[in-house]
């Protein structure tokens, strides 16, 4: 009976665990001793424009300003709306994507367009989400 104890025990300390090992991953287990390569990863961007460009988007005619990542709608903004720093992630007034998914990658590029309300392209462009960080684009018009 004790060889067989011995056995089941030996058995069941030998198993490690599985799981994500990397802290920079959303769904880091610091219990994992075994890499299984299931880390998934997040960052944020943040748009916004200043004073100026607010003011020359608005002498053009320019009411609002719509926002496309990747090809599909993401959000509308006022043109009269300014920022006079850079936003952070958690801005509750500038268009921001927080945790937004990177899938098993630490960084990926994106592609964006600006649009204004007759749906004319202002601006494209490309920014990096890293992992764990607020990538700023700054719109000037």
């Amino acid at each position: 009976m004790t060889i067989f104890l011995i056995i089941i025990f030996s058995n069941i300390s030998c198993t490690k665990i599985s799981g994500c090992m990397d802290p920079d991953s959303d769904n880091y287990n610091f219990l994992a001793e075994k890499d299984d390569g299931s880390c998934y990863y997040s960052g944020g961007v943040v748009f916004y424009h200043d004073k100026e460009t607010s003011q020359n988007l608005i002498n053009a005619g320019i009411t609002h300003l719509k926002y496309y990542v990747d090809g599909n709608f993401q959000k509308s903004i006022y043109a009269n709306i300014y920022w006079d720093n850079t936003p952070d992630c958690h801005s509750q007034t500038a268009f921001t994507i927080e945790n937004y998914g990177l899938g098993q990658v630490k960084s990926r590029l994106f592609n964006y367009q600006i649009k204004d309300q007759n749906n004319i392209i202002l601006k494209s462009g490309t920014f990096t989400i890293k992992v764990k960080s607020c990538e700023a684009v700054e719109f000037v018009y």
